[in-house]
């Protein structure tokens, strides 16, 4: 996914909005950026997340990550 505001880090729980609307919420387990491990990833930058979350993230879902 494309970070559009801020940088996501690596092991940070986020929540889980589609549309308005709050689903759940989980965990970043691994941050890759390039396909190599990352610790922070930053705007405007993609990444990929290998996460843990109480329901599936779908496509056109958003993130938003709340620091440790």
């Amino acid at each position: 996914g494309k970070v559009i505001a801020g940088e996501i880090k690596n092991q940070s729980v986020f929540e889980i909005h589609r549309r308005t609307n709050l689903q759940g919420s989980g965990k970043i387990v691994n941050l890759q950026q390039s396909r190599k491990d990352a610790q922070v990833v930053a705007m405007p930058l993609e990444c990929g997340l290998l996460v843990s979350s109480d329901i599936p993230v779908n496509k056109g879902d958003h993130l938003i990550v709340r620091s440790l």
